[in-house]
């Protein structure tokens, strides 16, 4: 059974185990034998962590300016 998601990264050791889930994702993600249905269900968690990710940077270091 998968891993539950976090509803939100608090510290530095949970935003690190999260970016090693994200590149996992991503390492399966890539793989071009993956089904549809499994490339859409780690895709939807790819973005969740990715959007954890983000949040948790903005709130500790400030929004990024471009």
């Amino acid at each position: 059974m998968a891993k539950k998601l976090l509803d939100r990264i608090e510290t530095y050791e949970e935003y690190e185990v999260q970016l090693a889930r994200l590149v996992a994702a991503a390492k399966v993600i890539s793989d071009p034998l993956l089904s549809e249905e499994d490339r859409a269900r780690y895709m939807a968690a790819y973005n969740r962590i990715d959007k954890l990710l983000g949040d948790y940077s903005e709130r500790v270091y400030g929004k990024w300016e471009l």
